[in-house]
């Protein structure tokens, strides 16, 4: 049994689920995206690919969409750690 529950953990952590953030406007009227209770602000904005950084003080976590018009919602990615 305890077997199984590991092998099922296993794959469960290998599990790819597409998730969604929606683009906001900060109170200073920038766009923002909401992604799991968390805001992130636009560092980066290419033509094809949008970086965000999390906006909470001592947090460096980092992801990328693929837009950023206020309103939509788009799949969102976390950028590896170098």
């Amino acid at each position: 049994m305890a077997k199984a529950l590991f092998e099922l953990t296993s794959r469960m952590n290998c599990l790819i689920v597409d998730e969604f953030g929606t683009v906001t406007l900060s109170q200073k009227n920038h766009p923002q995206l909401f992604f799991n209770g968390y805001y992130f602000r636009l560092v980066s904005n290419n033509k094809s690919l949008q970086k965000w950084r999390c906006t909470r003080a001592l947090c460096n976590v980092r992801c990328q969409t693929i837009g950023f018009t206020v309103g939509e919602q788009y799949s969102v990615s976390f950028e590896q750690n170098a």
